[in-house]
């Protein structure tokens, strides 16, 4: 037991103890020297070195501080590099004899020396060919305290609290712990309890730091604190030492420098601000201690001025504590000077009972939580107890079951873990070699080493191979870093799978072509007539006559039930062009022909009266317009420029947008018509007018018959056009009027879905845009509005049931629609 190693590792006064001898404190301060012509040097060679030296002439060698490279451990500070664990183990390799590959290093308990700083804290000492075990440092201390206690005493402190104030080199951190007394090897042990609802706080020193105000008061740079051990001794209390350092602005270049005596000035005045701070903080917990326990590397740090007698930092926490917590807590205070070397000593301690298979210390187990989809919502449930607790430096293990299943037809497993001591969390996804035909039950293998950097997670298939031949694994330290909060994944995770409505384009059926009026008169025979008269030969009224019934005949919108007089039961509404302006499969050639023949037609005639500004011209293009728009996306060039006109404002007839969706279809069309309709909001609002609902049908319908309309709609739009819909939902609704406004401003609302093609959380209660979010809900509470009117019929009712299913929808897509045209045609002639 004797021959085990432990190491205190603080940057300040490094130090290495084995049981059975005195303990070896390295070179102050621990340097190490990179790139010297030596090679790597580290402990009394580097510190003695020229490499690296300000002032020196030599520009061989970088000299890195060990206090500096610990910071660096968790990825901060100018040192991080893919070398610094790597530098740290061969320092902690350069602390111990050659044929020792085996030691325990305390560790601060801190949120700076976070997993990430411990786990490659770990891999450098591997690579150094060191094996080594972390322990929280004030665990360390106590241990190590408790060595020194009588069989009495120890039995005493059984069910207390210990609480630990370290003096750390980067702040003050204060925790608590429980105590229990444990008969082991024949004789009481203190073993410390490390509780997840105990005091863990640490604060830092302002003012730039520790090394920052030590260069200061040292009248140096900081770079210059690392060449020897003359500011640093001050920090150790012990005597003051001179130092000649490079100075090329001096004569000679090279002057001698002082280390002070004590600490005064700035810097001891915020090292009595900041225990004062700290020691407030912690009130409570240090009330309630049965011991409290003062140590740290800079523990007898002098401090002195003029209205204080000078002494060492742990004697201020004492005076600080009795004024904090009054003066019987003298017999509680326990304040352990540099020379016991007490942290290098707890840790041997522990090496030694690891070694002698004894109880070191209990740790709580970091809750370790995985995401799972509960009832269709996504939540992280825990994989360990909360009341479950292990012996130190031992492994938990737990296997859960019967309580997780993957769905039938999964193609890939995303896994999320959120560890409790760590921000951030880990992610991983697993492709599976092939879907399960059916619902696969699973079982978790839960393993933990808590301080050691190890948590993984392996999923077993109760039908063996069911989710391929090998197990799952969740290895934390492999798993991929990422940030966010808990809400922030789990917002994630809903939106990931955020469906939005398949669009539903407008369909053509051959039976439109093959329908005769009372009259004989079919689509065909209306083309053919209005081929044979262009505008510039024929009577304008005539003219104007012809169009109109033209009109109703290619533009008629029927279903197959009256088509066929009952023979089909589907009342699904079709046309003779469908909204891509394709004739439907199973047209004559021949008519074919007279359909490309009448577009031509058409867009001459439009083309001929597109300047002129008689009222009678006027009618006639409107009326054309209204022709061109029943062939959709095959309307005719002049007719789609005259539509472009008017979503840019440059033509008046603003009943005529009510085609544009139909007929505008190119990117840049589609964004010029969100955006003029959205404008239209905006100017109804601001002129306390009924939104026209052209324009809701306009955006509508340029959003259900176009794929990429959705993310083509920007943001602002999409948000203006979504009030739009609120607001004609909500006026239709307190009206109990469920026709035709009601049902474009509904279908506007179901396909500003497809926006989630750009914005995945459009429209979503769970949005964390505040606006965004407000809309969704008020969407959603219309509708379950205007559901319980019990006015509506039933397929207008399940569309409502499916638009509130499709404003959380995860997974496919859906078809859901509403025909604004159902209770009869718009009327194309509303005042605007």
């Amino acid at each position: 037991m004797s021959g085990v190693h432990g190491i205190d590792l603080n940057g300040v006064l490094d130090c290495v103890v084995r049981l059975d001898r005195a303990p070896r404190p390295a070179p102050t301060p621990p340097v190490i020297v990179s790139g010297s012509p030596q090679g790597l040097l580290t402990g009394a060679a580097a510190l003695q070195s020229p490499c690296g030296r300000p002032g020196m002439e030599a520009e061989e060698g970088i000299r890195l501080p060990v206090l500096a490279l610990l910071h660096a451990l968790s990825g901060e500070g100018r040192h991080d590099t893919h070398d610094t664990a790597v530098l740290l183990g061969r320092h902690l390799r350069s602390l111990l004899s050659d044929d020792t590959h085996a030691a325990v290093v305390a560790v601060p308990d801190t949120p700076g020396f976070d997993e990430r700083a411990r786990t490659r804290l770990l891999d450098g000492a591997l690579r150094a060919g060191l094996d080594l075990h972390l322990l929280w440092r004030p665990v360390a201390a106590l241990l190590g305290w408790g060595e020194t206690l009588g069989n009495g005493e120890l039995q005493a402190l059984h069910g207390r609290t210990a609480c630990v104030v370290q003096l750390l080199p980067d702040g003050i951190s204060i925790g608590d712990f429980g105590l229990e007394c444990v008969v082991q090897g024949g004789r009481p042990t203190l073993v410390p309890v490390r509780r997840r609802d105990g005091e863990r706080q640490f604060y830092s020193w302002s003012g730039g730091g520790l090394v920052a105000l030590l260069a200061r008061e040292a009248g140096t740079d900081e770079a210059s604190l690392w060449v020897g051990p003359w500011v640093w001794k001050v920090l150790l209390g012990q005597p003051a030492e001179r130092e000649v350092l490079a100075d090329p602005h001096a004569p000679g270049g090279w002057r001698l420098a002082s280390g002070p005596s004590t600490l005064c000035g700035a810097l001891a005045a915020e090292l009595r601000t900041g225990l004062r701070i700290a020691l407030g903080a912690a009130r409570s917990a240090l009330r309630n201690a049965a011991v409290i326990l003062i140590e740290g590397p800079i523990a007898d740090a002098p401090l002195s001025d003029a209205m204080q007698p000078t002494l060492a930092l742990r004697q201020i926490v004492a005076a600080e504590l009795t004024v904090v917590l009054g003066p019987t807590v003298s017999a509680r205070l326990v304040a352990m000077p540099l020379a016991d070397a007490l942290i290098a000593r707890g840790a041997a301690i522990c090496a030694a009972r690891q070694a002698a298979r004894q109880i070191t210390y209990y740790d709580f187990l970091p809750m370790l939580e995985i995401n799972v989809l509960q009832a269709g919502e996504h939540a992280f449930v825990e994989l360990i107890g909360r009341e479950e607790r292990i012996a130190g430096g031992m492994s938990y293990t737990n296997t859960l079951a019967d309580r997780f299943t993957v769905a039938a037809s999964t193609r890939s497993l995303e896994f999320y873990l959120l560890k409790e001591d760590e921000a951030g969390a880990r992610h991983s996804e697993t492709v599976l070699p092939v879907p399960p035909a059916a619902d696969v039950e699973i079982s978790l293998h839960v393993t933990q080493t808590p301080a050691q950097g190890y948590a993984r997670v392996e999923i077993l298939s109760a039908v063996r191979g069911a989710l391929g031949e090998a197990p799952i694994l969740l290895d934390w330290s492999a798993m991929t870093e990422i940030e966010g909060s808990r809400e922030d994944i789990l917002r994630e995770l809903e939106f990931e799978g955020l469906g939005y409505p398949d669009i539903v384009p407008q369909r053509a059926h051959h039976l439109l072509w093959d329908y005769q009026r009372s009259d004989g008169m079919t689509i065909a025979a209306a083309m053919r007539a209005f081929n044979c008269k262009p505008i510039l030969s024929s009577p304008r009224n005539q003219y104007n006559q012809l169009v109109k019934q033209t009109r109703a005949l290619v533009g008629l919108r029927s279903n197959l039930f009256f088509l066929t007089k009952g023979t089909s039961s589907d009342r699904s509404a079709y046309t003779a062009v469908d909204s891509d302006g394709q004739l439907p499969p199973g047209i004559a050639p021949t008519i074919q022909q007279e359909f490309e023949n009448f577009r031509v037609r058409l867009d001459t005639d439009f083309a001929a009266i597109t300047s002129v500004r008689n009222r009678q011209d006027i009618a006639t293009r409107r009326e054309l317009a209204r022709l061109g728009a029943c062939l959709y996306a095959a309307c005719p060039n002049a007719i789609v420029h005259y539509f472009q006109r008017i979503v840019a404002r440059s033509a008046d007839d603003l009943t005529l947008v009510l085609h544009a969706g139909k007929v505008l279809s190119t990117e840049p069309d589609l964004d010029s018509l969100f955006h003029y309709c959205a404008s239209r909001y905006d100017e109804a609002i601001r002129a306390v007018k009924r939104l026209s609902v052209h324009v809701v049908r306009a955006a509508g319908d340029a959003l259900a018959y176009h794929e990429k309309a959705g993310g083509i709609l920007d943001n602002r739009s999409a948000d203006k056009l979504a009030e739009a819909a609120l607001l004609l939902l909500k006026e239709e609704i307190q009206a109990h009027n469920y026709k035709i406004r009601f049902r474009a401003a509904a279908r506007l609302g179901l396909f500003l879905l497809r926006h989630r093609q750009r914005r995945r959380d459009f429209l979503h209660p769970s949005s964390a845009d505040t606006a965004n979010r407000r809309r969704a809900k008020e969407f959603d509470a219309l509708l379950i509005q205007a559901i319980a009117s019990k006015r509506l019929n039933q397929d207008l009712e399940n569309a409502l049931e499916e638009i509130r299913a499709q404003i959380r929808y995860r997974g496919t897509n859906a078809i859901v629609d509403i025909d604004p045209d159902e209770d009869g045609e718009i009327n194309e002639n509303e005042v605007e």
